[in-house]
This record gives structure tokens, sequence and C-alpha cells, in this order.
């Protein structure tokens, strides 16, 4: 048997049907794949050259699973993505993987998200890509472009051995280290190689721990850094360290996506922020999370005004309708919007309906975030006239409103009149499982073609309209048009999980 049938022998049972596959994703799949069955994938992937993408998402790939991938690593030259994240890997297994990935020059996209990894892991990953910086100089050829190490234990050293790489690193295009343990001295020691570097577009910080002076330091490597055009630094203690950030905003090659979600911004720090953003290039911002209040928002919408944002996220600032009313001002000079968010806050009837007729007036907005307002069934008119003289909405989301069979029917019935609408989120509202509710959602598959889901979660309705086939951790119900079984007083849709 040649190389090929060999890899596609040892392969077969994790979904690989013949060697003209590209994606191999057995979890997904509904495969289940124990420690000892990655050892068998290892040899598959060494025999394979079809596979471009590998998927092991929660397939308990330990240390010994990782040696045999980075043994098959070694010979394989056709795989370009391999997801190990959550997986039991350690340091050691992650220095297997990096070893081999040191010589090997195919695989651009590595995610090691939630592997128990620390610093020792990320030394090994660091030493990866110098070598991989001296082969492509030798070779001319490719490296890691994407490198994920979300949920893992990476603090100072590790930060430091990372950034060494970085002042190297000429393809690295993504690096996303949120939910590590860089703190304070690891931001310090990451922004003296970010500003050296001239190859990051993404870099995700969010949830280190980072405070003002590690934030301080990161701002001013950020503006040294000529390549960056996407920065989370969400769930950080940042403060009135993220100012300077603002002038980065106004270069034009600069910053485009910016996610400040609960850095502990105030009305001042806004004020200060937009001081600073004259004529800023930024096409998506995200506020949530920060103690705003009505002051807050009514300066930065304020400040926005013209500008090219694509996406505004004000979720939970402490937005009532009075602020509503100073955003909806906004809203009609902001040509470029196509997503609000403004989920929980307690804007009430007269914020959602300020927000609505502006959007009215939008064309370009296609999504819109309603969660938690506090609208109840009174909230769902206003709504209900914007669908019906907007017709490019694609997303709504009204969930836990204290929405009503009334009002979920009022919704549906000016939803129905849509042709792009793409989701609708009822979720975590009264809603009860009348066949009326039921005749309502089912209509809207019937108009809208492009209708993939209505989202039903915590509803009584979800779960009996499921009519027990989904569980109580199913998000969802996908309902099509042809009814295939039948509860009483109302149809049951197919089910496409």
């Amino acid at each position: 048997m040649d190389a090929v049938g060999n890899g596609a022998s040892h392969l077969k049972r994790f979904g690989l049907v013949d060697n003209t596959v590209i994606a191999l994703s057995p979890c997904l799949q509904g495969i289940p794949v124990a420690a000892e069955d990655v050892l068998e994938v290892g040899k598959g992937l060494a025999a394979n050259w079809s596979l471009t993408s590998l998927e092991l998402t929660r397939c308990h790939v330990d240390e010994a699973g990782a040696s045999a991938l980075g043994e098959a690593l070694l010979v394989n030259h056709t795989l370009r993505y391999l997801g190990l994240s959550h997986n039991p890997l350690g340091d050691n297994g992650c220095s297997a993987v990096a070893e081999a990935l040191g010589e090997n020059q195919a695989v651009e996209v590595l995610d090691l998200s939630f592997c128990y990894i620390g610093d020792f892991g990320a030394l090994a990953l660091a030493q990866m890509l110098e070598a991989q910086l001296e082969v492509t100089e030798r070779k001319k050829c490719g490296e890691i472009r994407s490198l994920l190490l979300e949920g893992n234990r990476v603090g100072k050293p590790g930060a430091a051995a990372l950034s060494a790489a970085l002042e190297q690193t000429i393809k690295l295009k993504t690096l996303n280290l949120a939910k590590n343990r860089l703190r304070e001295a690891g931001a310090a020691a990451l922004a003296a190689g970010i500003g050296k570097n001239g190859s990051l577009h993404t870099l995700n910080l969010g949830q280190n721990d980072i405070n003002g002076t590690g934030g301080a330091a990161l701002v001013a490597a950020f503006a040294e850094n000529s390549s960056l055009t996407a920065v989370n630094l969400q769930r950080n203690r940042l403060g009135a360290a993220v100012v300077p950030l603002a002038a980065l905003t106004n270069v034009k090659t600069h910053l485009r996506d910016l996610n400040l979600e609960a850095t502990c911004l105030d009305c001042g720090v806004v004020e200060s922020f937009f001081k600073e953003a004259y004529s800023p290039s930024l096409l998506c911002l995200t506020m949530a999370g920060n103690a705003l209040a009505d002051a807050g928002v009514l300066v930065l919408a304020t400040a926005v005004q013209g500008f090219s944002l694509r996406y505004l996220n004000l979720a939970n600032v402490g937005m009532t309708a009075v602020g509503a009313a100073g955003l909806a001002r906004a809203l009609s000079i902001m040509p470029c919007l196509q997503t609000l968010q403004v989920d929980g806050n307690e804007i009430g009837v007269a914020g959602v309906a300020a927000v609505c007729d502006s959007i009215a007036a939008n064309p370009t907005v296609v999504s819109l975030g309603v969660g938690e307002c506090a609208l109840g069934d009174e909230g769902m008119a206003p709504l209900a006239k914007l669908l019906s003289k907007h017709g490019g909405v694609k997303r709504l989301d009204v969930s836990g409103n204290r929405v009503t069979s009334s009002g979920c029917l009022e919704l549906a019935a000016a939803s129905g009149r849509l042709r792009r609408l793409y989701e609708l989120d009822f979720s975590n509202n009264p809603i009860q499982a009348t066949s009326a509710v039921f005749e309502g959602l089912c209509s809207l598959f019937e108009h809208n073609v492009d209708l993939q889901q209505i989202l039903l979660s915590d509803t009584p309705c979800g779960l009996e309209f499921a009519g027990g086939l989904l569980t109580r951790d199913s998000a969802c119900i996908w309902c099509e048009t042809n009814a295939v079984a039948s509860l009483p007083g109302m149809r049951l849709a197919r089910l496409n999980p």
C-alpha cells in the first residue's frame, strides 16, 4: 500500500472519506476521539498528502498525542491549519508540537487555546518562531501567520520570550494571548517586542489583569508599531491609560478595530479620548461594560457623528432613554454603521423608539441588539415599525425583555415582510407555547428564505416546541417549513440541528 492509501486507512474512522478531503474535524462530525486515538491520527497525518486542515478540539490530546502529531508534522507538508484547543497538552506537549513546527514550514495557523500552557511552553513557541525565521530566510518559504494562545498560563517570562521573537518575526499577523497571566510585568515585557514588530495586524490581550501602568507601556508600543489594525484590551484595569490610543486612530494606516470593553472607563476618560480622536479611521469600536452613563454616551454620540464606524457596541454602559435619544441623533448621520449593540441598558420604550426612528432612515444598519433593555410588549411596537420600513435588517436580538406571546406575534408579523432576516433572538422571554405563536414563528420561515434560526432558549415555548428532541443546553430551534410531527394544538416544524 502506498503512503497515500496508508494515510487514508489510518484516518478513515475519524471522518476521512478519501484522500481528496482537505479538512478533518472528528468532534464536529460527532466522532468520539480518545487519547489513544490521537496516536492513530498522527500515523495517518504522517502518510497523508491531502489534508490542509486538522481540527482536534476537545479530543483528549495529551503529551503523548502531541508528540505523535509532532513526529507527523516533520514529514507532512500539506497541513495549513492545526487546531488543538481545549486539550491537556501542557508545556511538554506544546514543546513537542513547537519543535516540529520549527522545521515544518507549511502550517500557517496554530490554535493552542486552553491547553494548560505556561511560560515553558511559551518559550518553546518563541523558539519555534525564531527557528522558522531562519528556515524562511534560507528556503524562502512560509511560517506561522496566526498563533492562538487564549486561556493559558503565560506570565512575564513567557511574554518576554514571545516579545524577543516578535522583534524578529516578519510574518506573524495574529497573536491571541487573551485570558493568560500577563499582568503589569508581562504587558511591559511584551510591549518591547510589539513596538519593534512590523508584521502584526491583530493583537488580543483581553482579560490579563493589566493595570494602567502596563496599559501605558502597551499603548506606547502601539504608537511605534506601524502594522496593527485590530487591538483587543477588554476586561483589563486600564482607565485613563487608553486615552493616547485615540491618536492612533487618526492615522489612515493604523487602528481600525478597538475593543475597550470593561476597561474601567468613565465619562471623563471618554471625553479625553475623543478630544484626541479628531479624525478617526476606526471601523469597529467596543465600549461595552464601562460606567459611561448617559453623560458619557452623549459625549461619545457627539464625537462620532460623521465617523465611518461600521460596528458600535455600547452594551451595559448604564444608558437610559436620555442617552439613547442622544445616540439616535448621531445614528442619523453615521452613513456606514452596520451593527449597533445597546443590550443591557434600561432605555425602555422611549429609548428604543428613538433608536428605531434613526435606524429606519439609515439603510446600512443590518444588525441591532436591544436585549435586556426593559422593553416589554410595548417595546415591540417601534421595532415592528422599524422592520416594516427597513428591509435590510438581518439580525435582531430582543432577548430578556419580558416579551410575552402578544409581543412575540407582533414582531413576528412585521418580520414576515422582510426578505433578508437571518436571525431573530427571543431568548429569555416569557413566551408561552401556544399554537398561535408556533404558527407565527413557522410563517417566518415560509416568507424569509434567508432566515436560519429563531432563538428560543430559556422560554416556556422553547422546550415544548422542540418536543423533547432538544435539551436545555441547546441554544436554538431551527425550524424549516416542512411539518413532520405534531403536538397538541400546534405543528412541530422539522428540526435541523
